[in-house]
């Protein structure tokens, strides 16, 4: 029979092998880092790229997916910026504080792409996760004006349109 020190030895071991093989496991976390590294030094087409490889590992990285992201919006990639937001904001696992940010830059990924509406919905879903956001306020004000500023500028078109056609 085994001591309960030989015991507690093995279990120890145990432990620490399995955390050096996950480790090895990982490759994508070092990827994640690296990309965090060149974005950090405002270097994101290498970010992208980075954050890509990570993404081969493990396609649901949710701070890959959500990191590259970012660096296709500070290179102006608006719609792969958006696309890469949706499928962070697919892990269910996430804080909301988390979710409010990626609501928040896909808000900002599809303003910049001049879908209003969209944009409007993500900025509430961001408000919703974090009420506190001044920034998320402001952005869902402005753009809840622009889209009214639009709805007023079509009526007054129709209504143009509609006594133009009485008048002939």
């Amino acid at each position: 029979m085994m001591s309960r020190t030989t015991i507690y030895i093995l279990l120890l071991l145990s432990v620490v092998w399995c955390g050096t093989a996950s480790a090895q496991n990982l490759p994508h976390r070092k990827q994640v880092r690296q990309g965090n590294e060149a974005f950090a030094k405002e270097r994101y087409e290498k970010s992208i790229d980075t954050y890509q490889q990570a993404l081969k590992y493990d396609s649901i990285l949710y701070e890959a997916r959500y990191n590259v992201g970012n660096a296709y919006a500070k290179t102006k990639r608006w719609a792969e910026a958006e696309r890469e937001l949706k499928r962070a904001l697919t892990d269910t696992m996430r804080t909301d504080r988390e979710l409010a940010a990626a609501y928040y830059n896909l808000g900002y990924a599809q303003f910049m792409q001049d879908s209003l509406h969209q944009s409007l919905e993500s900025f509430r879903h961001s408000l919703v996760l974090n009420p506190e956001d001044m920034n998320a306020k402001y952005n869902y004000v402005y753009v809840r004006t622009l889209l009214e500023q639009q709805q007023n500028q079509q009526n007054d078109q129709n209504q143009q349109n509609d006594q133009n056609q009485d008048n002939q």
